[in-house]
């Protein structure tokens, strides 16, 4: 599913801790064995900022800056969802 650019860092903060969350009740609730992380999460990523840039105007200069923004996002996903692993019951406010 794809969604509109969120409205600020909160709001991407936001979208990543509930993609993760997401992610975390899917895999504890999968029939199919999914994990936190989708298999093709590396390649879809790798393909999303060097291949599909230009769909989306990112030049060669601002790749790097998209890079860490990216990274930034699935490092904060990723947190959530082992935090919703770990503690399902416990809740925080950004």
């Amino acid at each position: 599913m794809s969604h509109p650019a969120p409205a600020g860092v909160r709001r991407a903060l936001e979208r990543a801790l509930a993609q993760g969350r997401d992610r975390a009740v899917l895999a504890r609730d999968s029939r199919r064995g999914e994990g936190l992380v989708p298999p093709r999460f590396g390649p879809d990523v790798v393909r999303s900022l060097f291949v599909d840039r230009g769909r989306v105007g990112l030049s060669a200069a601002e790749l790097p800056v998209a890079a860490a923004i990216a990274g930034l996002y699935y490092a904060v996903a990723l947190g959530s969802a082992l935090a919703t692993r770990t503690g399902p019951e416990r809740r925080f406010r950004l």
